[in-house]
């Protein structure tokens, strides 16, 4: 009984043996490499709801939001659509205060014009990793006749260069 169990093991052993030993590695294929690159930062955006709007109206708004840093590096902060606030707003200023770093910018229109010379109406910085507070103060006044419009799109942008 001993030799009917002991055979079939010893020939399942001498066959695996032939087959791992029958293999020789001769050399490599193909390498495979790549770098993987998550976005560097997150932004969270603030809502900016200025609701119904009537000529002449004057106005303020003021929030806050954050943005974390995961790599170093140059951010810069720039608003888009100008064409939109200059067909609209008489007088726009959006000052940007990134606590925890110097970055001010300031945007402003007058008389449907861009003319803050100071402070371009973007802003390039450093910013080492971490978590930031972004302050966002938005002044204005809707012209005497403004293009009638809804809208309802982003108007600042982060960018890493």
């Amino acid at each position: 009984m001993k030799t009917r169990i002991l055979v079939p093991l010893l020939v399942g052993l001498l066959v695996t043996a032939t087959a791992l030993g029958a293999e020789v590695l001769t050399g490599y294929l193909a390498n495979l490499q790549f770098n993987v690159v998550n976005n560097p930062s997150e932004v969270y955006a603030s809502n900016m709801n200025l609701g119904t709007i009537y000529s002449n109206e004057i106005g303020t708004y003021n929030t806050t939001t954050s943005m974390t840093i995961g790599q170093a590096g140059v951010y810069s902060i720039n608003v888009l659509n100008s064409s939109v606030i200059d067909n609209v707003f008489g007088w726009f200023n959006i000052t940007i205060k990134i606590l925890n770093s110097t970055a001010d910018m300031r945007y402003t229109i007058i008389d449907g014009q861009y003319t803050s010379y100071l402070n371009p109406h973007n802003v390039t910085m450093y910013l080492s990793p971490g978590s930031y507070t972004v302050q966002i103060n938005l002044s204005y006044a809707v012209l005497p006749d403004p293009q009638s419009m809804s809208y309802d799109s982003p108007i600042l942008v982060v960018y890493y260069q």
